[in-house]
């Protein structure tokens, strides 16, 4: 009985610590794409180094990768506006598609305007107004916007 209680308890505190284990990393991965993106701000903005927009994008980038999903909504509004970088609404697009995944509704509507206007990728109407509902359905004021303007231009 004594054996049979000690065995159990041994059983729960190794798959407590794998437990533990699987969620510092994930922990650790959120705080590495975190870290990687204030890089890439620092080297985007001038604050605290040389500003320096290869590396800025580059971190920005390993962080999107990542998985943050305010360095996937900052990337899409750079590459899309050429803000301190050239235009580039292919990679624009790739990065919508990641946070608009992440159910952010910003990117949402850049993914749908994107679709629409067939930049970055080729024009698909059905997927544009899918994802302008999504982003309209949690609030953001320019879908909404958007889409009682293409709603008044089909109904009248």
């Amino acid at each position: 009985m004594y054996l049979s209680k000690t065995l159990a308890i041994f059983m729960t505190i190794i798959s407590m610590s794998g437990f533990a284990q699987n969620s510092k990393t994930d922990t650790t991965d959120l705080n590495m794409a975190v870290n990687q993106y204030n890089i890439g701000e620092n080297y985007f903005h001038g604050r605290t180094v040389a500003q320096n927009m290869s590396k800025a994008i580059s971190f920005m980038e390993a962080a999107g990768e990542n998985g943050y999903a305010k360095a996937q909504l900052n990337l899409v509004r750079i590459y899309l506006r050429g803000y301190k970088v050239k235009k580039n609404n292919s990679k624009a697009f790739y990065w919508a598609k990641k946070a608009a995944a992440q159910n952010i509704s910003e990117a949402q509507y850049y993914l749908a305007t994107l679709y629409l206007e067939g930049k970055g990728t080729k024009k698909n109407k059905q997927k544009g107004l899918q994802w302008l509902l999504k982003s309209k359905n949690q609030g953001y004021a320019k879908a909404s916007e958007k889409w009682d303007t293409l709603e008044n231009k089909y109904n009248s």
